[in-house]
């Protein structure tokens, strides 16, 4: 591009300069520059020289200055560049025809005159260029067209260079969002996700340390997931208050912020540095947010330029959080699915192996004694008899007690009648099954309820009942045990009493995967697939040993198949009220 306010000539003769395309090749604004203020003082046999290029307004400026610069000198060209940069860090200004150049005559110092001229690109002001004239040697007659075609042919150069260092950077930060979503997209591990995602914002914003925290909702704590830089491996896993210094503050506001003087800021905490030694001088925060909701922070630190961070940079990184937030919950629902189906499988395995267990303990067991007893009476038919009628009523005694096996096994494994009739109905059932070990008397206790729940949360609310009964079974040898069910308008309320031998519930939680048990845990789970709370009460001593379990179930409208009747008054549920005792 050519300036429209200088003779072909002369940007030839500029542009043709010894060792200019060498200079150029540097594509760094921050490099070309000294370079071209050399060029124009050699050029227009000054003494010293001044640049101020402005690239984009609210940009920090690029100034130089070269010769010995007397006092008088610099208040004046300070005076010149405030003037232009206070308009150019407001909006972009244009020159309608060429500015004749300012001077200045000084009588003070060395420097006898001084030339400032806009620096343009174009008919754009892109800053000032100044030379200053000594009395070492004569000022030429046309320094002032010297020094307007200087500054013209040197800001276009620079707006030149920097649009395309600028259009390098938008190309290079493509290319890293293009890497962001190609990553984000070929991983579900969570670490990995955690730790690319860190690596490119700092990249993208030319950080020298970044770090991502996630919320511990529980703890109402910030945990440093990954933390990358010169002391980053010292704050892996690192836990602060969720309120605390400015990662806090973006964590509980869900607003980005930016602050490139942390010693001037209230909300910044020391502790971090004070634990790694590091120094922290800017911090750009911003949210990882998902449907509004706060999941954690990514924060960046100490910009390798020294100018700050700035809007473009928050602008950037607030692109990789919503990316990144977005993948980070996928990861977790996926980390969420793998475990549950881990638990699933373990669930299965945990029934086949209780099948197993009560197939081989009970039925295995019987059929093998009726057997045993058959070979028996077919002795006792040569040698006596008159003692076959007993055995025969033992074998038929056996073999009831193995069909009553077969019958509660198999309720237990489906109970239909839960699935047709619904969870009283399946109940009484089920006390009925048990009540055939006359070894147990069990008590329900059940307050009538009109309706239908849900036949998945009757399903659920049943097997919780199950699990607590089968334990008090199995480990407790109780001589009885209650089922008790109430309800009111808020809540479904279930307890499963035994007065066996109790067991130190601490001991049991503490010691659980070495049992190989998973009784407790699928209880609690399944109460919380129901927003429920269950809770568990054992004495393993004393006249009151026993084990109770308690389950209470909001009754929210989700929850019922038919719209739920009015509440069931006190006195009404006495005299309705259904007892089974065995």
């Amino acid at each position: 591009m050519t300036a429209p306010f200088l003779l072909p000539e002369q940007t030839s003769r500029f542009l043709t300069l010894p060792g200019l395309s060498e200079l150029l090749l540097s594509r760094d604004v921050n490099l070309i520059a000294p370079g071209l203020l050399d060029r124009v003082i050699l050029e227009c046999q000054a003494g010293v020289g001044a640049l101020l290029f402005v690239g984009q307004p609210g940009k920090a400026p690029v100034r130089i200055r070269h010769g010995d610069w007397s006092e008088p000198a610099l208040r004046q060209l300070s005076r010149w560049e405030q003037a232009v940069l206070g308009e150019l860090q407001q909006r972009r200004m244009y020159a309608v025809t060429v500015p004749a150049p300012s001077e200045a005559r000084l009588s003070d110092g060395a420097i006898i005159l001084l030339v400032n001229a806009p620096l343009l690109a174009g008919a754009e002001v892109v800053g000032t260029l100044t030379v200053g004239f000594t009395s070492e040697f004569p000022v030429p007659p046309d320094y002032q067209a010297m020094l307007r075609n200087a500054a013209a042919n040197v800001g276009m150069l620079l707006r030149l260079v920097h649009d395309l260092s600028v259009s390098r950077d938008k190309l290079t930060q493509l290319e890293l969002f293009f890497q962001i979503g190609q990553r984000m997209v070929s991983t579900l591990d969570l670490n990995r996700l955690l730790v690319d995602t860190v690596g490119i914002a700092a990249s993208i914003v030319n950080a020298s340390a970044a770090s991502l925290m996630l919320v511990d909702e529980e703890r109402q704590e910030l945990v440093f997931e990954i933390a990358l830089g010169e002391k980053g491996a010292v704050l892996q896993h690192t836990r602060i208050p969720l309120d605390e210094g400015i990662a806090g503050w973006v964590a509980t506001r869900g607003k980005p912020i930016i602050v490139n003087d942390v010693a001037r800021d209230p909300r910044f905490s020391r502790q971090v540095d004070a634990r790694t030694g590091f120094l922290t001088q800017s911090v750009l925060c911003v949210p990882l947010q998902i449907k509004g909701k706060t999941i954690g922070v990514l924060e960046v630190l100490n910009k390798y330029s020294g100018e700050g961070f700035d809007e473009e940079d928050e602008a950037l990184l607030m692109t990789i959080a919503g990316q990144a937030a977005i993948a980070i919950e996928n990861a977790r629902l996926y980390q969420s699915l793998r475990e549950e189906r881990d638990k699933i499988i373990t669930a299965q395995e945990d029934v086949r192996k209780e099948l197993a267990r009560n197939l081989h303990d009970g039925i295995a067991a019987q059929l093998t004694a009726i057997t045993w007893n058959i070979d028996h009476i077919e002795r006792l038919m040569e040698k006596k008899p008159e003692d076959v009628p007993a055995e025969l009523e033992s074998v038929r005694q056996l073999a009831r007690q193995a069909s009553r096996q077969v019958r509660l096994l198999l309720f237990e494994l489906r109970p239909v009648i839960l699935e047709t009739r619904g969870l009283l109905a399946a109940l009484q059932s089920y006390v009925e099954q048990l009540s055939a070990d006359k070894t147990l008397q069990v008590h329900l206790e059940a307050q009538p309820y009109s309706g239908r729940i849900k036949p998945k949360v009757e399903g659920t609310i049943f097997s919780i009942i199950q699990e607590a009964v089968n334990n008090a079974r199995r480990h407790g040898k109780p001589q009885n045990i209650w089922l008790r069910l109430f309800m009111d308008e808020h809540r479904l309320h279930v307890e499963v009493e035994d007065d066996g031998l109790g067991f130190n519930r601490q001991e049991v939680e503490r010691n659980y995967d070495a049992r190989g048990s998973l009784g407790l845990l699928n209880m609690r789970e399944r109460a919380a697939l129901l927003d429920g709370t269950l809770m568990i009460y054992s004495l393993s001593e004393g006249r009151e040993r026993g084990t109770l379990v308690t389950l209470d179930v909001p009754l929210r409208p989700d929850v019922w198949e038919t719209p739920p009747p009015a509440a069931v008054g006190p006195a009404e549920a006495e005299k309705e009220g259904m007892g089974h005792n065995e």
